[in-house]
């Protein structure tokens, strides 16, 4: 790591932020003696060619001169995105899969060992999801001795408004740079940059959902810790905002995430106004939810009780963060907060499940699934569904058809008001008894299409709804 470290220090001295002064940069390093670099800045130097041609040249010129390898790349991942969002999940492993293949080659006709290091960049860091899902479990990876990789260095954009890699420092080195800095190492080392879609472990290249489960269920097993805990600074700060909001440390709270972005037929999203009465609920037992969430979100109704901090402006980038570890259940849909609960250790009621078949798993929580209902407004049984794309899908339905080619004109359904507040009550008054013979039964469904996933489910939505499951 010293060479890697040394040399990347060699690169931020010699380029600036400007392309005129990065242009300046190349040409001292093509003028250095390079015995004490040898292949990574050699590299480096073809790297950055390529980085230069293709954010200067006209477009023929830069479709012409673009690394080949690079282009048939991103075409596999272009195609892997589209099996993903049609519920073909084998294809978009095998494409994923694929992918690393050319960035190892590549990474290796070049010089580099694939995996002596990676780097982490934005594809990993410039989500809350992808951050704290990445790093979590490339964290485990390495407690386990699993990570075939020696190390990961994290490279950051020292403007980032949202600093989530800060969490991980424990775990992973972190160096901030220019933004400029950033996407040209982005763009000159893509082969030896991790993305989210796949981890290479001892074991050989997995899909993320299979390794997260893995290691949710190992680090259960033998050690309860959660990954992270938030400094006692960060604690302090927190609850004096909390309090100047009407919150004291004495009170507890549930942090409530609904993804709305865009259509609300995708799997993912669903409405706000379906979790009023679990809100009522918590309020009526004494305690109070505070809603997180974009600007954009739907305005709710004024609760006393209910703190819609969607609705103003962000108070600090890390509180949300702040508030979700500080929980005494996490309430929320699909979406990236729900890796910072599981990250902190927080107990989760995930609503709204859709795609049961690449379910996640998240230690001591409960999962309310989306049903499938059909032309005939009737909901799929779990075989159904698990034996259809619909099973695998996270997004739209409406376009699943037959055999012959026609639509089964197919909707989710989300958790009505009941599920939800049932499923509240639950997980307040019964967390974590012993499941009952239906919650059995669905574990069974799942277990027989080797999903490495399966959060259990709500005893009381199985209850309620498992009569059209199990039809």
């Amino acid at each position: 790591m010293d060479l890697v470290l040394k040399s990347y220090k060699f690169l931020v001295k010699v380029t600036e932020i400007n392309l005129k002064i990065l242009r300046v940069g190349l040409k001292l390093i093509s003028l250095k003696k390079l015995s004490n670099f040898n292949l990574f800045v050699n590299s480096l130097k073809d790297f950055l060619d390529v980085y230069i041609i293709s954010i200067s040249a006209p477009s023929p010129v830069l479709n012409h001169r673009l690394d080949k390898a690079l282009t048939e790349r991103n075409k596999l991942l272009v195609l892997a995105n589209e099996a993903y969002h049609l519920g073909r999940f084998d294809d978009y492993k095998k494409h994923t899969l694929e992918s690393n293949f050319i960035e190892d080659e590549t990474a290796r006709s070049r010089g580099f060992n694939p995996i002596s290091f990676r780097f982490i960049g934005s594809s990993i860091l410039d989500s809350i999801g992808h951050t704290f899902a990445g790093l979590s479990m490339r964290a485990l990876m390495k407690k386990y001795g699993d990570a075939s990789v020696k190390e990961y260095l994290i490279i950051e954009s020292d403007n980032i408004k949202i600093d989530y890699a800060s969490y991980w420092s424990e775990y992973f080195p972190i160096t901030k740079v220019p933004k400029v800095h950033q996407s040209v190492i982005e763009s000159g080392f893509w082969p030896i940059y991790e993305s989210i879609a796949t981890v290479r472990t001892n074991r050989g290249i997995l899909e993320h959902r299979e390794l997260h489960n893995y290691y949710a269920k190992q680090s259960q097993k033998n050690d309860s810790t959660p990954l992270l805990k938030l400094p006692q600074e960060k604690l302090q700060e927190g609850y004096r905002i909390l309090n100047s909001i009407g919150i004291k440390k004495s009170d507890w709270f549930v942090t409530l995430h609904v993804r709305e972005l865009g259509d609300i037929a995708y799997g993912r999203n669903a409405n706000i106004y379906s979790y009023l009465e679990a809100i009522n609920f918590i309020i009526s037992q004494g305690g109070k939810v505070i809603r997180i969430g974009a600007n954009s979100s739907t305005k709710l109704p004024e609760i006393q009780g209910l703190i819609d901090l969607s609705q103003v402006p962000k108070i600090t980038n890390w509180f949300d963060v702040f508030l979700i570890s500080e929980s005494r259940i996490f309430i929320g849909t699909t979406s990236g907060p729900q890796f910072v609960a599981y990250s902190f250790g927080v107990p989760m009621l995930w609503t709204n499940a859709p795609d049961i078949a690449n379910a996640l798993y998240f230690p001591r929580s409960v999962v309310l699934p989306k049903l499938v209902i059909d032309s005939k407004d009737k909901p799929y049984s779990i075989k159904e569904m698990l034996s259809s794309p619909v099973g695998w899908s996270d997004g739209k339905i409406d376009w699943i058809t037959s055999k012959e080619g026609a639509k089964l004109g197919l909707r989710w359904k989300d958790n009505d008001p009941k599920d939800i507040v049932e499923g509240v009550k639950d997980f307040l008054e019964n967390e974590f008894l012993e499941e009952n013979d239906l919650q059995l039964k669905w574990n069974s469904e799942i277990k027989q299409i080797n999903s490495s996933g399966n959060t259990p489910v709500g005893s009381s939505f199985i209850n309620r709804w498992g009569d059209n499951l199990f039809k």
